[in-house]
């Protein structure tokens, strides 16, 4: 019988182990996600590379970017009618076994990371809520630094 309950302790030991250690490495995860996103200070994703007029004024034909901070504020710099503009508002990340979500003021879309030997990438993709409505992959490179 005593066999028995040391076998029980055992894994209750090791089952315990296995729950705190898979909390500290999804914390740590986190934080990796976050350094890869905005690293020590800021980086900047480009979606589409802007293309501006030589005038007074933020004229430009196209061009998107975001550029994440690590005080978790995000300014997303778009052309828009000919004009560039800017928003700025707070990120956040929430990330699971499954996949990894980023957050931008109200909206949430998965997030991905890869590398290639032409640079670093990000993928922003919007899940389709109906049947009626497109997934929508956004691929962004990293600025030079």
């Amino acid at each position: 019988m005593s066999r028995y309950l040391i076998g029980i302790l055992q894994l209750m030991f090791f089952a315990l182990m296995l729950v705190f250690s898979s909390a500290a490495l999804g914390a740590n995860s986190t934080d990796q996600l976050e350094k890869q996103l905005a690293g020590t200070q800021a980086r900047e994703w480009v979606f589409q590379k802007f293309d501006t007029y030589m005038s007074a004024g933020k004229k430009c034909k196209q061009g998107e970017s975001y550029r994440f901070k690590a005080d978790h504020s995000v300014t997303i710099s778009r052309c828009a009618d000919g004009q560039a503009q800017e928003e700025t508002m707070q990120w956040s990340i929430d990330s699971d076994p499954l996949e990894t979500r980023l957050k931008l003021g109200s909206r949430s879309y998965i997030l991905k990371f890869w590398n290639t030997p032409k640079g670093h990438f990000m993928m922003l993709r919007t899940k389709a809520t109906t049947k009626a409505e497109e997934t929508v992959d956004k691929t962004f490179r990293l600025a030079e630094e």
